[in-house]
């Protein structure tokens, strides 16, 4: 079982941006061509959403390259958050990565 992976950025920052290479279930690279990503992230403690399903962008869609950047109201409350991808193509949706979320720190800045 793989890891899960984390990621930190300061209090009320937009940068650096959060990267990630979306995989399948056998692990391969998602070939994201013709698909849209969006991102979600929630509180770690509790439902609440903090970023509900913004446009990510596709960096190399064959290799399933993908970048977010957060707003700066997206950072502005320290804490522990999950994080996560979502792909939408002909064939449906898929969240990723799967079955891990991103640990996102949010640090004082």
């Amino acid at each position: 079982m793989a890891l899960p992976v984390h990621f930190h950025i300061q209090e009320n920052l937009t940068l650096p941006k959060i990267c990630a290479v979306l995989r399948d279930g056998a692990g391969d690279p998602l070939n994201l061509a013709a698909s849209t990503v969006t991102f979600s992230m929630r509180a770690w403690d509790d439902n609440a959403m903090k970023v509900s399903a913004q446009a990510a962008t596709i960096v190399v869609p064959a290799a399933g390259s993908v970048e977010y950047q957060f707003a700066a109201s997206e950072t502005n409350e320290v804490g522990d958050y999950w994080g996560w991808f979502e792909v939408t193509s002909a064939s449906g949706t898929y969240a990723a990565p799967n079955p891990m979320y991103i640990v996102v720190h949010v640090t004082e800045g």
